[in-house]
């Protein structure tokens, strides 16, 4: 696996996240999932070549992704202390829910995030590609946090809020409680440390 042409890393940094497209993923969308790690979590991230459509994942009968094999996938050959974060336009669920926006391992290697029901072929009403966007941000952010070893929190309008529709993802800000931003700033040092120790 290489980088390709639109990573956003930079020379110097060392990648703390790969994002892989799993399958055909909007370019655009994989630039604003790696520069929000980036921006917003200060994580260095590494865009790596397109991996099949992860067919193995498929719930024939609901026409939907098993969002588990899939983590096991991403996780499966990355070293401690990076983590992997797939970004997909498929249906993505759970044997035990009818649909999610993404999954993680917690305090685990990898997460997974769908734009699948954020934009036009889903959702009739769509306001703007800019919206679809905005919500694959906060969703990949989210999920990164929850790699990172973060639960939900039940602070007004911080991220790691709990959404399981569109309207409550939406009230979300890509901003992070006082509790939360402390725990991620020092997952992140950890990150750091056990890479320098590489």
């Amino acid at each position: 696996m290489t980088r390709t042409d639109y990573s956003v890393l930079s020379q110097k940094e060392k990648p703390l996240v790969q994002v892989v497209p799993l399958g055909a993923v909007d370019q655009v969308a994989v630039q604003v999932a790696a520069a929000n790690l980036q921006s917003i979590l200060d994580l260095p991230a590494d865009v790596l070549e397109p991996w099949p459509e992860p067919e193995y994942a498929l719930i024939a009968e609901r026409g939907q992704y098993n969002a588990g094999p899939i983590l096991k996938a991403l996780a499966a050959d990355i070293p401690a202390p990076l983590i992997r974060i797939g970004l997909t336009n498929l249906d993505l669920c759970l044997p035990i829910l009818t649909f999610i926006f993404g999954e993680a391992q917690l305090g685990g290697r990898a997460a997974v995030v769908s734009y699948y029901r954020f934009n036009g072929e889903f959702w009739a009403n769509l306001e703007s590609k800019e919206l679809t966007y905005e919500r694959l941000a906060k969703i990949t952010v989210h999920e990164t946090a929850h790699v990172l070893g973060l639960s939900h929190c039940h602070a007004p309008g911080c991220l790691m809020r709990f959404s399981q529709s569109l309207e409550q993802l939406d009230s979300l800000s890509l901003l992070f409680c006082d509790q939360c931003s402390y725990e991620l700033a020092r997952a992140r040092r950890a990150m750091e440390e056990a890479l320098d120790k590489k």
